[in-house]
C-alpha cells in the first residue's frame, strides 16, 4: 500500500481542534489532533494540543496501554504498541479521559517477499495432511508483516477460494477485544477469521493440495505455504466380472469417498451421489448401482475438487442359454417368435441379463423386439427381409455380441401355375405361404396381385398390353422363383402387331407390320395423338413421331373405328429431344460504319436447313443497323426488315437478332457466303439451335457437322465399299437399330475407315472447308468388354488425300462396352483450308487395332 503523506501544518492542528477535540474547563485539557496517520506500529505518534501535560496513559483499541509518555511543550508523543488495533485512541488524565474523534489508522503492508508459515495442527505448529472441512492456520514469518488487509485466501482446486467478510466478523466480535482466544473461538462458526499475525481458514470442498494463495484488499497475490489435502482412493472393486447393469450393486473399498460426488461407468453413464451412489459415514466404502447402458471398463469416481479416481475394470454380462419359441413352432417372416434367458436359477435375475439386449438380428437385418414383463420375455418380430436360414445373433446395451439360436424360417411353396393366360384377364397361382410374396413379373412387367386371407392364392392381374415370358415370384427377403419359364400371353383384340422398330426419335417415320390396321381411327403415343400418317392399309401402317412427343418407353394404344381402345403389347422407345446451341462463327468485328463488315464462308452453312434459326449477337452501340447479304453481296430480305430501308434496325437496347432463311436464300449462303455490314454494332458470334434426339448415349450427328463416312448407303457407296481398301476378313458391319457402322473382329494394321465418296457415285458427302482450326475430329465408339491395348494404337488421320500423324492415345483404353463420342483436336496436325469433297477421307493404323472396336460417324464438328 502506498504510504499516506503524514505531515501535519500547524494551521491544519488549529483547524481541525473545532472537531477533533472537546474542552474540559476542569482541567483546561484541549486536543488539536494527532499525527501521522496512516501510521505503522512501533512509529512514534504525537498528539498536540493544550493541557497535555496531565495524561498519564495512553489506550489503543485492542487494549494496548502505554505510559512512557514523551512530553514536549503543549505535545506529547507515545511509541505505538505492536498490539495496537486500529481505532479511536483514549487519552488518560487524573479524574477522566478524553477518548479521539477522529480513528488511527495502521498503514501494515506486507512485503512482496514476505513468508508465511501454514499449519493444520496449530498447537504443535505442524503442517501434516488434512481433509477438506478442517481448519488451516496461516502466520506471517515476521512479526513486522500483519495480516490485518488480507481479504482472500486460494487453494489449488476448482474455485476453491475463501473470502473475509468482515460485517459477519465484526458481528460475531462485538465489543469484545480481539484476543487469540476470542479469535479461536470465532473460527469454529466464521470460514474466515483474522488478526494481526494469524488467519484461521476453513478448507473449501472443491480444495486440492498445492501452494495457497493470499491476497490483499488491492488484490495483491502472496504466496504462502503448501497444504497438503487428502484426496479420495479406490483400492478393490466388487464384484468384477458377470455385472448385470441395472441390476448388480457394486462395492468400491478405500479411503476418503466424503468427498465423492459422482461416478462414471464406461459409456459415459453417470450415476450422482444420492441417487444410486451412497457413501458410508466413515467415507471408506462406496455403494454403486449399475445402469443399463454402461459397457465394460473402468468406474470413474468424481471428487468436489475435481480430482478423478479410476477403479479397476469391470465386466458386463453377456446373455449365455436361452429359449426359443414360436407358435406352431413355425418361424415365419413378419411373425414374432418369444425369447427367454435361461441363466441363472432365479427368474428376476434371468430377466435382468435379458433385459441387456439392445437389438437382436435376425440372419443379420434388425428385428422389432419388445420387452413382456410380465412372461419375463422379449417378443421379436422377424424381419420381413431376413433370410430363411438364419442365425439369431444379439447386441447388449454394453455393445457386446453374442449367438441366440439357428432358426429355419418356412418358404412359400406353389403347387398350381398356369400355362396361359388372356391379355387383360387374371389368373391364379396356388400353393403355401404365399402372404411371403412381394412382386410378381410376367415377361419383365410388374403385376398387381392379392393374396387370399389364407394366403394359399394369388390373384394376379394382366394388361393387355403384356407380352409372353417368364412369370416370376419375389419374396420379402428377395428370394426369386420362377414359377413358369414362359407363361404364354393370349393376345385378344382386332389390331395385332408382328413387326415394329426398337426405337424412333420425334419427327421419326415408323412402320408397323401385322393386321387390322384398316380398323384403326387413332393412334396415340401415351398421350400423344399422331397426327401425321404416311401409310395405311390392313397389313401395314406409317406415321411420324410427333415433335412433341417426350422421351419414354409406350405401347401403342390404337382407338379402333369401333369405339373400342386396344393398347399393344410390344414396347417403342422414343428418344426426347433437345435443343443444342452450337456457335458458327466467333469473335470481334466492330461495324462502326459502313465500311465495315464480316464475311463468313459458305462450309459453316453446309448441313443448315430452312427450319435452321440463326441468332446473331452483338454489342449495341446505338442506332445499330445491319444488312445479311449473301457472298455475292446480294441482299437477304429479312421478314422484320425496316420500313425505310432494306436493312434491319437493331432494336434499342438489343444485345442479339434472331432470323431465318428459305430455301432460295440458303442455297446462296450454302454456295457463296454470308456477309453482314452495318453500322454502330460490334458483332461477337453467329449461333443456330439445333434440335437432336436426347438418346442418352453418344452425341447426337448436328446440322452443322460435316459427315465423312457413316457406314449408311449413299448411292453407289454402302458399307463394302466404304471398307473396300481395308483388310477384308479384319472388319465386318454390324446393323443395330437400322444404324450401321463398322467392327473389328481381328487384329487390323493399315486402312481401318476409308471412302472418297465421289460426287459421281451419288456419295457427295464433305465441305470445302476455309480454314480446318474451326473443327474438331469427332467419331462414334464402342469398345467391347475385356478388350485391352487400345490406348496404344498408333493413328493417322486421311483429309483429302493428306496424312496426318496422330499417334497414340487416339482411342482411349475403354468405353467400358458403351457407345460414345470421341472428340480429338487437329490443332497442330492439320492447318489451314482443306476439301473433304475431293480426294480420300479415313483414319489408318501403324499398329494392331484389337479385335471388338467399333466405330461409326466419323464427322468435322465445329468447335
Amino acid at each position: 500500500m502506498k504510504k499516506i503523506f503524514r505531515l501535519f501544518v500547524v494551521s491544519l492542528m488549529v483547524a481541525l481542534a473545532a472537531t477533533s477535540c472537546d474542552e474540559d474547563d476542569a482541567t483546561a485539557f484541549r486536543l488539536y489532533g494527532f499525527n501521522p496517520n496512516p501510521a505503522v506500529r512501533g512509529e512514534a505518534l504525537t498528539f498536540y494540543g493544550e493541557g497535555l501535560s496531565t495524561v498519564n496513559l495512553v489506550r489503543f483499541v485492542g487494549g494496548a496501554e502505554v505510559t512512557d509518555i514523551t512530553r514536549s511543550g503543549n505535545t506529547i508523543s507515545v511509541i505505538i504498541p505492536m498490539t495496537a488495533q486500529p481505532g479511536a485512541i483514549e487519552l488518560c488524565y487524573p479524574g477522566g479521559s478524553y477518548v479521539t474523534v477522529s480513528a488511527l489508522q495502521l498503514d501494515e503492508p506486507l512485503a512482496s517477499d514476505a513468508d508465511f508459515n501454514g499449519y493444520t495442527d496449530y498447537e504443535s505448529k505442524t503442517n501434516g495432511t488434512t481433509v477438506v472441512g478442517s481448519k488451516f492456520y496461516i502466520e506471517t514469518a515476521l512479526e513486522t508483516d500483519y495480516l490485518s488487509d488480507i481479504v482472500k485466501v486460494e487453494f489449488a482446486g476448482d474455485e476453491a477460494v475463501v473470502e473475509f467478510d468482515e460485517d459477519a466478523f465484526a458481528a460475531a466480535l462485538g465489543e469484545e477485544p480481539l484476543t487469540d482466544e476470542k479469535l479461536f473461538e470465532l473460527s469454529e462458526t466464521l470460514d474466515f477469521v483474522r488478526s494481526q499475525h494469524l488467519v484461521i481458514v476453513t478448507i473449501p470442498e472443491t480444495a486440492k493440495s498445492g501452494v495457497v494463495s493470499i491476497y490483499n484488499s488491492n488484490d495483491d497475490r502472496f504466496t504462502g505455504p503448501e497444504v497438503t489435502i487428502a484426496q479420495s482412493m479406490a483400492e478393490s472393486v466388487a464384484p468384477m466380472t458377470n455385472i448385470i447393469p441395472g441390476y448388480t450393486e457394486l462395492t468400491i473399498k478405500g479411503e476418503n469417498f466424503d468427498l465423492v460426488v459422482s461416478a462414471t461407468f464406461a459409456g459415459d453413464k453417470v450415476v450422482e451421489l444420492g441417487n444410486g451412489l451412497n457413501v458410508s459415514a466413515d467415507g471408506k466404502t462406496i455403494t454403486l448401482q449399475t445402469v443399463l447402458g454402461m459397457q465394460d471398463g473402468a468406474v470413474t469416481l468424481h471428487t468436489k475438487s475435481g480430482d478423478t479416481i479410476a477403479t479397476e475394470a469391470i465386466e458386463t454380462i453377456v446373455p449365455q442359454e436361452f429359449a426359443v419359441s414360436a407358435a406352431d413352432n413355425i418361424y415365419k417372416n413378419g411373425k414374432d417368435f418369444t425369447l427367454k434367458c435361461t441363466d441363472s436359477e432365479n427368474e428376476a435375475e434371468s430377466y435382468a441379463i435379458l433385459s441387456q439386449i439392445s437389438n437382436i438380428y435376425v440372419g443379420g437385418v434388425e428385428a422389432t423386439i419388445t420387452a413382456d414383463e410380465a412372461s419375463q420375455s422379449l417378443v421379436v418380430n422377424i424381419p420381413a427381409t431376413a433370410p430363411f436360414e438364419s442365425v439369431v445373433t444379439l447386441l447388449t446395451h454394453a455393445g457386446k455380441e453374442g449367438n441366440v439360436a439357428e432358426i429355419v424360417l418356412v418358404e412359400p411353396a406353389f403347387t398350381t401355375v398356369p400355362a396361359a393366360v388372356d391379355g387383360g384377364e387374371s389368373f391364379v397361382v396356388e400353393g403355401t405361404d404365399l402372404d411371403l410374396i412381394s412382386k410378381v413379373t410376367l415377361g419383365g412387367t410388374e403385376c398387381e396381385f392379392t393374396a387370399n386371407a389364407e394366403a394359399t392364392q394369388l390373384e394376379v392381374k394382366t394388361e393387355r398390353s403384356f407380352q409372353s415370358g417368364a412369370l416370376v415370384a419375389v419374396s420379402t427377403n428377395g428370394t426369386e422363383y420362377t414359377l413358369a419359364e414362359e407363361l404364354v400371353v393370349n393376345y385378344v383384340g382386332e389390331v395385332m402387331i408382328t413387326s415394329m422398330p426398337a426405337k424412333a426419335a420425334p419427327g421419326d417415320e415408323i412402320t408397323l407390320e401385322g393386321q387390322g390396321f384398316n380398323k384403326v381411327e387413332s393412334v396415340f403415343l401415351g398421350a400423344t395423338k399422331v397426327v401425321a400418317y404416311t401409310e395405311r392399309s390392313d397389313a401395314r401402317l406409317s406415321f411420324i413421331v410427333p415433335a412433341e412427343t417426350e422421351g419414354g418407353d409406350y405401347n401403342i394404344t390404337f382407338n379402333l373405328t369401333t369405339g373400342v381402345v386396344e393398347t399393344s403389347p410390344q414396347m417403342i422407345t422414343i428418344s426426347g429431344m433437345k435443343i443444342i446451341e452450337q456457335t458458327l462463327w466467333e469473335g470481334s468485328v466492330d461495324l462502326g460504319t459502313w465500311s465495315s463488315y464480316l464475311t463468313l464462308s459458305a462450309d459453316i452453312f453446309a448441313s443448315c436447313t430452312t427450319e435452321t434459326q440463326f441468332t446473331l449477337h452483338y454489342e449495341n452501340q446505338g442506332g445499330g443497323q445491319m444488312k445479311i447479304q449473301d457472298g455475292n453481296w446480294t441482299n437477304l430480305e429479312m421478314v422484320d426488315k425496316s420500313p425505310y430501308w432494306e436493312g434491319v434496325d437493331a432494336a434499342e437496347g438489343s444485345t442479339s437478332y434472331t432470323f431465318s432463311l428459305n430455301a432460295e436464300q440458303l442455297a446462296a449462303v450454302q454456295s457463296t457466303g454470308m456477309v453482314i455490314a452495318g453500322q454502330n454494332l460490334i458483332l461477337t458470334k453467329l449461333t443456330i439451335l439445333v434440335a437432336v434426339p436426347d438418346t442418352g448415349g453418344p452425341e447426337p450427328v448436328l446440322d452443322t457437322d460435316i459427315m465423312l463416312n457413316d457406314y449408311e448407303p449413299h448411292g453407289d457407296h454402302n458399307s463394302g465399299w466404304d471398307g473396300s481398301w481395308a483388310d477384308g476378313s479384319a472388319t465386318e458391319f454390324l446393323t443395330e437399330d437400322g444404324n450401321t457402322y463398322v467392327r473389328v473382329c481381328a487384329p487390323l494394321t493399315g486402312w481401318f475407315v476409308n471412302c472418297n465418296h465421289q460426287v459421281e457415285s451419288g456419295g457427295a458427302f464433305g465441305a470445302v472447308i476455309d480454314d480446318i482450326s474451326k473443327y474438331n475430329l469427332k467419331f462414334d465408339l464402342k469398345i467391347e468388354d475385356g478388350v485391352v491395348g487400345c490406348s496404344a494404337v498408333q493413328m493417322q488421320v486421311v483429309l483429302a488425300d493428306g496424312w496426318f500423324w496422330y499417334g497414340e492415345n487416339f482411342f482411349p483404353e475403354t468405353t467400358e462396352g458403351e457407345w460414345i463420342t470421341v472428340t480429338l483436336s487437329l490443332d497442330g496436325i492439320v492447318s489451314g483450308a482443306v476439301d473433304t469433297t475431293s480426294g480420300t477421307n479415313g483414319l489408318a493404323s501403324n499398329t494392331a487395332i484389337p479385335a471388338g472396336l467399333c466405330l461409326d460417324n466419323l464427322r468435322l464438328s465445329l468447335k
